[in-house]
């Protein structure tokens, strides 16, 4: 059922509102719990317990108006939907009673938001709306009109963050772009979620400035960064996730995942148009077909970074790490560089021993994994400013790079010879010094490796 819900929303004071209820007569109270299962920018997704009724709601917008659209649902389906729950499971307690012939919701809650209280009326249209005063019996329990106010939003209180510090302050100096300030030093009594709200934070900004440039510009540099940061932030996500409530890391590193693998092949593209200009192939129909290809991939890339899911992926991101409590509790008070130096050092002897493996008959699948690995691992190092080592990672992680590029390379190249018997023979040419290239940073990883 689809229906547009216009009302207003007061915080009460707890006291006064259970000394209210006590003395006005009460039409119906029902027990109600509930959780959401998906956040937008502009839409959530709430599954619902109301006494014995299951229902699924999606709602659109925000403030006093929204979109509302809700259908029931069995038991088993809720309970289903029970395990995707990101944030607090919200538990209430609902008397619905009249005053003045109009209707009224007042919401005592219980367990984590046990000192809120909530009184809510429900208009027929605008107009209703606009024309409504509070009487004053019910004006001598407010604290304040929250109709207007994201905080106070059931959905925002499910979210609701633990914070032991307070990292506005650096939130808000990345959003000017004052990095500098928005710095926080690795001191003992920094803790890992704190470190990490503020570094992931910082790493989405960019993020969000290189994906803006990249709408504007079309420049090869700002796709670059914006790949960068994107892969930064699914690495950390990825190499932390002890730390993270599990549905909410699961529903990012898939949409994340999507955004990062939907600019492989635009990236894989443009490196091996650089490579065909050295072999003076620039008049060949295979120059052609690479150009057209990456024409191709650029359309589909701005139709990502302007697509709804997309968008949401950010501003779930950011939601998460400004307003709620992503993290697990148990590590809350984990120093950071404590956990750094031991997780690194653990990382760099797994990545050592994997390494130690290959052999030059190994596939290159193979040496693919130990690149993301190492990949992983240097941006760790970064990511808690501890360059010992890192020089030679850089090295290693180089030679990864580009004998996944002459990978990627033959493979687009082997695709076009499938459909273009008859093209010149330079594009065998290319081939062979491709082989040949793979052969040789084979070579020169397992040399290399050994240094490790």
């Amino acid at each position: 059922m689809k229906n547009i819900e216009i009302e207003n929303k007061y915080l009460l004071s707890r006291k006064k509102a259970m000394h209210f209820i006590k003395g006005i007569e009460i039409l119906k109270v029902k027990h109600i719990e509930q959780f959401y299962i998906k956040y937008g920018k502009n839409s959530i997704k709430r599954a619902r317990k109301s006494d014995d009724e299951y229902i699924l709601t999606v709602k659109r917008g925000s403030g006093r108006i929204r979109e509302e659209i809700e259908k029931n649902i069995s038991k088993k389906r809720y309970k289903k939907l029970s395990k995707k729950r990101i944030g607090y499971k919200i538990v209430k307690k609902r008397y619905i009673f009249k005053l003045e012939e109009k209707t009224y919701e007042l919401d005592i809650f219980k367990k984590k938001f046990k000192n809120l209280s909530f009184l809510e009326i429900e208009f027929q249209n605008e107009e209703d709306l606009n024309s409504f005063t509070l009487p004053s019996t019910l004006k001598e329990l407010v604290v304040k009109d929250v109709s207007e106010d994201k905080n106070y939003t059931n959905s925002s209180l499910a979210l609701r963050k633990y914070q032991k510090m307070d990292i506005e302050k650096y939130l808000d100096n990345i959003d000017k772009g004052e990095f500098d300030k928005s710095d926080i030093t690795i001191k003992k009594e920094v803790n890992i979620h704190i470190y990490l709200s503020i570094k992931l934070y910082l790493y989405l900004y960019l993020t969000k400035k290189y994906a803006a440039e990249y709408l504007q510009t079309k420049e090869d540099e700002s796709l670059h960064q914006f790949r960068i940061n994107i892969r930064k932030i699914r690495s950390l996500l990825y190499l932390h996730r002890e730390f993270f409530q599990k549905n909410i890391y699961k529903s990012l590193n898939k949409s994340l995942k999507q955004i990062a693998s939907a600019t492989n092949f635009k990236r894989d593209l443009d490196v091996f148009i650089k490579k065909v200009k050295d072999f003076d192939m620039e008049d060949s129909s295979f120059f052609d077909y690479l150009t057209n290809l990456s024409q191709e991939e650029d359309k589909k890339i701005e139709q990502l970074l302007k697509s709804e899911d997309f968008n949401d992926t950010l501003f779930n991101l950011e939601l998460f790490l400004k307003v709620m409590d992503f993290y697990s509790f148990e590590t809350i008070k984990l120093p950071a560089m404590r956990y750094a130096h031991k997780k690194i050092e653990k990382n760099y002897k797994r990545v050592k021993e994997e390494s130690l493996k290959l052999k030059p008959s190994s596939p290159i699948e193979e040496y693919h994994k130990i690149r993301i690995e190492i990949k992983k691992l240097r941006y760790l190092m970064e990511f808690y400013s501890i360059n010992k080592k890192r020089k030679r990672l850089v090295k290693l992680q180089n030679d990864f790079g580009k004998l996944n590029d002459t990978y990627n390379q033959i493979k687009i190249i082997k695709n076009y010879i499938l459909q273009n018997e008859a093209d010149n023979n330079k594009t065998d040419k290319i081939l062979k010094a491709l082989q040949k290239d793979q052969n040789s940073l084979k070579h020169s990883i397992l040399t290399k490796i050994t240094f490790l």
